[in-house]
């Protein structure tokens, strides 16, 4: 059954003679010079009161409205009272036409931005000096992309001017100024706090972090240890920096992401939620944040956020240190591919010429060059140093010899241009890596897997991505050689580790490198270079 129409409903109710007299009525009210202003209506709205002669304004302007009479004839006063009683829908009725007839005013009321200032501060400035919690127009004054520019504004002096504010419109106008990116006006805001005697701990924690966002560096001194004595700190923090329940993390440095997580990751432990869950504070909810802080750290590719994230991996294990050491590896990830330039072949000859290596790249493109002669002498040199690699019963060295060789044939050829090698090189976590090659404060990690090792399928990713090229020195780049020997006998112990499943074994170096390629994580290829040395030519001859 359709719904009945308004005028349908007037004629129902009064029949036709009374109806038309009725609407003509209401029309003849929108021109009454006894109306009560918009700032009578919204002096109403700060005392929780409704003139009487809102309603008959109302349907007026929507019997216009639904009419195609239009309003722009309506005096400019009482389009003004009407929109203020559209956007507060009070005791009005829910039909779509009041939101559409509340679009239609705010296109003829507000032309300029001027026009949106006055009118939102004759709305709501009388309820922020009542003192009222429930401030009509503060919603729409943060969250509406349109009044943004205007609500900074305004939130500035009001928080500067009104001395009765409550609570929950204090926030909202905080939200204002933050939501706007009006971070100058916030400071200016917080300076002017300096002398306050704050009511409540709460109002002085909320300053606190507004102080952190804008005044960092002066606020910094008073910090210490707040963690340890206040972990409630860390709400008063979400709720500055993150506005939105799981949102975007608002203007964070990293050196203000780095304090955050070093003062609450040990006093709010990694926490997940199982099953469900209410409220907004708990200890999954403070995870959620450090989470996020740790992410934003990660996501900047400057040198600040990739110091801070190094010091965070290198504190004293807890309980998000593996996650901060995942989120460092995807950050050397972010910076060598924002860096990667590919070394073009007239470039490695002019290096190769002129001199030591000038950046990262400079020292890989070496190492890879060297590592390309080293295979091709090992095939086919006059001297046979490819058996060095074989003992004389004919089984494959173990990987440290192999390695040891492989460094001693490399190794002269990088001393021209100052580049030192070393075997089992200190990396980060207390680990090691298989060789080093180092130039300066320049350092390319090498890992050497033997085709039998049991991890060579994942070393790649596990063991060099993880935890060589998060080490500051080689900014995110590395090489993984594999030793390829070919098909050996199973008694040997060499043969070739089994691939993961559904992966065909490969018959040949070559194989090996397309394969081993895939194994590699997709996000890695660009700061891993892979190298299969190929050792099968000195195998016993049958």
């Amino acid at each position: 059954m359709q719904p009945i129409q308004p005028v349908e409903r007037i004629l129902y109710w009064l029949g036709a003679e009374l109806a038309g007299d009725i609407l003509t009525a209401l029309d003849a009210v929108l021109y009454r010079l006894d109306l009560p202003s918009a700032d009578d209506v919204a002096a109403g709205f700060a005392d929780d009161m409704i003139w009487h002669y809102s309603y008959p304004i109302m349907a007026g302007l929507l019997a216009r409205y639904r009419s195609g009479a239009g309003i722009r004839d309506v005096p400019l006063e009482v389009r003004r009272t009407a929109l203020l009683l559209c956007l507060n829908n009070r005791g009005l009725s829910g039909d779509e036409d009041v939101e559409r007839l509340g679009d239609s005013l705010e296109q003829s009321v507000i032309v300029s931005e001027h026009d949106r200032l006055t009118f939102a501060r004759a709305w709501i400035e009388p309820s922020l000096e009542k003192g009222v919690s429930n401030v009509p127009g503060l919603y729409r004054l943060v969250h509406d992309q349109t009044w943004r520019k205007v609500g900074a504004t305004l939130a500035e002096e009001w928080l500067t001017r009104i001395n009765k504010l409550c609570k929950r419109a204090e926030v909202s106008l905080v939200e204002c100024l933050i939501r706007a990116n009006a971070f100058e006006a916030l400071e200016s805001v917080a300076t002017a706090r300096d002398s306050v005697i704050f009511e409540d701990e709460d109002d002085l924690l909320m300053w606190l972090a507004i102080d952190v966002l804008v005044r960092f560096e002066r606020t910094l001194p008073h910090l210490d240890g707040i963690g340890a004595e206040r972990p409630e700190f860390i709400w008063c923090l979400r709720d500055i920096f993150q506005p939105e329940r799981h949102g975007a993390l608002i203007r964070l440095s990293a050196a203000q992401a780095a304090w955050a997580v070093t003062e609450f990751r040990r006093c709010w432990p990694y926490a997940i939620l199982v099953g469900s869950g209410t409220g907004t504070k708990n200890d999954y909810d403070a995870t959620d944040f450090l989470t996020a802080v740790i992410n934003r750290i990660a996501s900047d590719t400057g040198p600040e956020a990739a110091e801070a994230i190094r010091e965070l991996s290198a504190a004293e294990p807890d309980s998000y240190t593996q996650f901060i050491q995942h989120m460092a590896a995807a950050q050397v990830q972010k910076r060598a591919e924002a860096e990667f330039s590919p070394l073009a072949p007239s470039d490695l000859a002019r290096l190769l010429k002129d001199g030591s290596p000038a950046n990262t790249d400079d020292l890989k493109a070496l190492v890879l060059e060297e590592l390309g002669v080293a295979q091709a002498k090992l095939i086919g040199d006059d001297i046979d140093q490819i058996r060095d690699f074989w003992t004389d019963a004919g089984v494959p060295r173990d990987e440290n010899r192999c390695r040891d060789r492989l460094a001693a044939i490399i190794g002269p050829e990088l001393d021209k241009y100052g580049v030192h090698r070393i075997t089992e090189a200190d990396m980060p976590k207390t680990k090691r890596a298989d060789l080093a090659f180092a130039y300066g404060t320049l350092q390319i990690p090498m890992e050497v897997k033997g085709q039998w090792h049991s991890e060579v399928w994942r070393a790649a990713g596990d063991q060099l991505g993880r935890n060589y090229l998060i080490d500051w020195r080689s900014e995110g780049r590395g090489v993984y050689c594999v030793l390829w020997f070919g098909d050996v006998p199973s008694k040997t112990g060499r043969r070739l580790q089994q691939p993961p499943t559904g992966i065909k074994a490969p018959n040949s170096a070559d194989d090996m490198h397309t394969t081993l390629t895939s194994q590699i994580p997709e996000e890695r290829r660009s700061m891993i270079d892979l190298v299969v040395l190929d050792l099968s030519a000195g195998a016993p001859k049958s």
